[in-house]
């Protein structure tokens, strides 16, 4: 081979070396580049991974709280009937206060205003501590009604003794007269001995003896009772007096009358004993006539119940309870 030519080869080989190694340099450079993006693609995966999960936890962290809010508002609704009946119950138990004893009614109140006060997610413990508060005040206003009307009642019936105390005084009973005012005339006032005494005298006599009262007299007068009209009236010398139009009674209502005016008889004879008695003044108001109403309702005539029906029978029986 000519000198030549073997110059030619060896420069065409150096070309090709030289080629060649730029190359494979471009291709390093291309494997780099490959590598970065690809490391780079794995960290873009990897936030967006990120954001993904955030965008999860946040929508549940929402829905939570939105949860929480609509909770909270229900609690907040459901505690304003809470507080009106609190404010109810206030109102009720000031007005027991030297009335009724509503001091275990307070502590249910107490329990209901911790409960609520303590409850930050069922809406339904404050609508149960509200029927509570409510059941309390409504459980102290019935018994303080309870209380003023037995109050009202003791002042009618202390009114009611005044006015039979002014009409029995006579000698602090010796000899006094008791209309029976709840046996007031039937129709045309009285007129002394008509054509029906011998008849009305007759069915007051059979009439008394039927509810225990056949010693006591019967006798006829013109229905002037202390001044006013009457068609009986007991006297404390120990006689009923009958005005004619007792026989035109039924026969309930004619025993009834006879159970009302023997009652006085009884009273009469246990005058001081009732006086004295404070179970007397405090079911009836020192009332006699309430108490023959009731003594008459002892013998099954009438209505009468409770205390005073047993104090009624004990008069009956003599026996006044002090």
């Amino acid at each position: 081979m000519s000198r030549v030519i073997r110059g030619v080869l060896a420069t065409a080989s150096a070309a090709a070396i030289i080629l060649g190694g730029g190359a494979l340099e471009r291709h390093e450079v291309l494997v780099g580049d490959i590598r970065t993006l690809d490391v780079r693609a794995g960290v873009v995966a990897e936030r967006v991974a990120v954001e993904r999960r955030t965008g999860v936890e946040l929508a549940s962290a929402l829905a939570e709280q939105q949860a929480r809010t609509a909770r909270g508002a229900e609690l907040l609704q459901a505690r304003g009937p809470f507080l009106s009946a609190v404010a109810a119950f206030r109102t009720a138990f000031a007005g027991a206060d030297g009335k009724v004893d509503a001091s275990a009614h307070l502590a249910r109140v107490t329990d209901a205003q911790a409960a609520v006060l303590g409850e930050r997610e069922r809406p339904g413990i404050v609508a149960a501590a509200t029927e509570t508060v409510t059941a309390a005040s409504g459980e102290v206003e019935s018994a303080i009604k309870s209380y003023d009307d037995e109050r009202r009642r003791l002042a009618e019936l202390a009114a009611a003794a005044a006015a039979s105390r002014s009409r029995w005084a006579d000698g602090g009973g010796c000899g006094g007269r008791s209309g029976a005012a709840s046996i007031a005339s039937s129709g045309g006032g009285g007129g002394g001995g008509g054509g029906g005494g011998g008849d009305a005298l007759a069915r007051a006599q059979s009439a008394l003896a039927q509810v225990g009262g056949g010693h006591v007299p019967v006798r006829a007068y013109d229905g002037n009772c202390q001044g006013r009209y009457a068609d009986a009236c007991s006297y404390s010398s120990g006689y009923i007096a009958v005005a004619p139009a007792i026989a035109r009674y039924g026969q309930g209502r004619l025993q009834w009358a006879m159970a009302h005016e023997f009652a006085h008889q009884v009273q009469f004879s246990e005058w001081g004993a009732l006086q004295r008695s404070g179970t007397f003044a405090s079911l009836f108001g020192g009332d006699m006539e309430a108490l023959a109403n009731c003594m008459a309702a002892a013998k099954g005539y009438g209505s009468c119940a409770g205390a005073q029906l047993e104090f009624a029978r004990g008069v009956w029986g003599r026996n006044v309870p002090g």
